[in-house]
């Protein structure tokens, strides 16, 4: 919103600029509620849903313990 209309040059301006400000968000932990977010893809298996969850919990911090990883799914 603050951005000078002069400034921008293009959707390539834009991106950058967007990204630049958000970028902090890409390195953010995983935490408890960002898995129990996590939902199977309408095209996805359940296997390949399982694996991407478990990929997803060792993200999460502070790690879960192994009984509630198993819990959760």
């Amino acid at each position: 919103m603050k951005l000078d209309n002069t400034k921008i040059r293009g959707w390539k301006y834009l991106i950058d600029v967007f990204i630049k400000q958000y970028k902090y968000n890409i390195n953010m932990a995983l935490d408890r509620s960002g898995l129990l977010a996590l939902k199977k893809g309408s095209h996805e298996s359940m296997q390949e849903y399982a694996q991407r969850w478990r990929e997803k919990v060792a993200q999460v911090d502070p790690p879960l313990l192994e009984k509630e990883s198993q819990s959760i799914l």
